[in-house]
């Protein structure tokens, strides 16, 4: 969350300094989106701005390379179950 406000320039939210969140030069970070795969999804994925790097089915889990400033909005989505940071 901290990168998300620090990205919306909302700093009063957060504390300066690193968050730890590698960002690409696009503002984009690899996530690990904890839900199952289905066309919705990579649907909604791609409309944010996100690209599907990789899925699997047993756990259901996405990796996908996602704008940080559309995290909130992909965190909404009722198939979502969470969203934590991928490592680079």
């Amino acid at each position: 969350m901290k990168e998300i406000y620090r990205r919306r320039g909302e700093a009063r939210r957060t504390q300066a300094g690193a968050t730890g969140v590698r960002v690409d030069r696009h503002g984009r970070t690899l996530v690990r989106v904890h839900a199952p795969l289905n066309d919705p999804l990579k649907r909604k994925i791609a409309a944010l701005g996100g690209r599907v790097v990789s899925s699997s089915t047993l756990p259901q889990e996405i990796v996908a390379l996602m704008p940080v400033t559309m995290l909130e909005r992909l965190a909404a989505d009722d198939s979502v179950r969470a969203i934590t940071s991928e490592a680079h």
